[in-house]
């Protein structure tokens, strides 16, 4: 009977052993933001070709500061940025994206005050076309913008059309890009371009290095190039920080800035 009683009470505890167990999975399965690692776009200029969990939200936001030279009507101005974006899973593979990003300059060496004003709204949908294949991840991206420039004298709006991809090469090193053609109602339609290389030197820090650019349909508009670098640091799994900074140059138009932000997922 005692030995009856023993293997009885032996098998209670592995059954109720496997269903903490298999609770605790369900669990896990439950909670997205344990399931993909933090995808954020910051700070560079490449979008992230994962997606976000179903019924995430993640904000994405940050501080610009530097120098718009040689502007189209021929002035330097101080340039200050606040770009904000706001993404949400829809599925495990559809997320959709709001993004207002209001910029404020001032003439350099003058007290006048705010005399340039670019504001500008888009809303964009992404959409996972692959992910962890051994080849990388690869995702869609569509998005509308609408721009409010020099105090509304001149409005208009774009729209693109970009493949996101990403390449891990191993646990420290990750490959990216971005291939797009945009449409805009107030400057030449332009391929897109930007070759990004993350370098995860600790568990919780990393680096990058990145090139972008555009090529003009029109071939008497001016091509544009660029290059940042910046590094992160992983606060936790859902919170991160960032800096960087960037130069940018084309035939008529320069500018470079500072960028601190972060990435804050829940």
């Amino acid at each position: 009977m005692k030995y009856i009683f023993i293997l009885l009470f032996t098998a209670f505890i592995g059954v109720t052993a496997k269903a903490q167990s298999d609770t605790a999975t369900k669990q896990m399965e439950e909670m997205p933001l344990l399931v993909k690692p933090l995808a954020s776009d910051r700070p560079g200029q490449t979008f992230n070709a994962l997606t976000l969990s179903k019924g995430v939200w993640q904000i994405q936001a940050g501080v610009s500061w530097g120098r718009l030279l040689n502007n189209p009507k021929g002035l330097d101005y101080n340039v200050l940025s606040m770009p904000i974006d706001l993404r949400y899973g829809i599925t495990e593979k559809l997320e959709v994206s709001f993004s207002p990003a209001p910029v404020f300059a001032n003439n350099v060496g003058t007290e006048s005050g705010i005399e340039y004003n670019l504001s500008q709204f888009s809303a964009a949908v992404r959409y996972q076309l692959f992910a962890d294949k051994p080849f990388g991840h690869l995702s869609v991206h569509g998005a509308y913008q609408l721009v409010n420039y020099e105090r509304g004298e001149e409005t208009g709006s774009n729209g693109s059309l970009k493949l996101l991809y990403a390449l891990p090469l191993g646990d420290l090193f990750t490959f990216s890009t971005n291939l797009g053609y945009s449409v805009s109602s107030y400057s030449s339609n332009e391929f897109t371009y930007t070759a990004n290389a993350v370098f995860n030197i600790m568990p919780r820090f990393g680096m990058f290095v990145e090139a972008f650019g555009n090529v003009q349909v029109d071939a008497a508009a001016a091509n544009g190039s660029g290059f940042d670098a910046g590094v992160f640091y992983l606060v936790n799994s859902n919170f991160q920080l960032d800096a960087a900074y960037a130069l940018t140059e084309n035939d008529a138009l320069q500018d470079y800035y500072t960028s601190v932000g972060l990435t804050y997922r829940f």
